[in-house]
Parts: structure tokens; C-alpha cells; sequence
């Protein structure tokens, strides 16, 4: 349980990243899925990707 909760905290503190960078921007958008932003991390033919 106590690995759960570590890992949700860990996607969480992501999750303020990502809003902090989509506030940022001009268009309050980020690319997750985008190859050339080099932090999408999609496993093979998956439809949608979760950083």
C-alpha cells in the first residue's frame, strides 16, 4: 500500500508539472504525444500516452 501512495505522489507532482508548463504557454496547451518533444514515453501502438 505504502508503494501506491508513493507512486500516486509521484504522478501527482507530474500532473502540477504538466499544468505548470500548459499555464506557461501562449495557447495554455502542451504536447504530451508529440515525437519531437522528447518527453512522450508511448509504449508500441499504444493510442494515447500518460507522462
Amino acid at each position: 500500500m505504502t508503494e501506491k501512495l508513493t507512486k500516486l505522489k509521484e504522478q501527482m507532482a507530474k500532473l502540477v508539472v504538466h499544468e505548470e508548463q500548459m499555464l506557461a504557454s501562449s495557447d495554455q496547451q502542451i504536447s504530451l504525444t508529440d515525437p519531437a518533444d522528447g518527453q512522450a514515453c508511448c509504449p508500441r501502438g499504444a493510442d494515447a500516452c500518460l507522462v
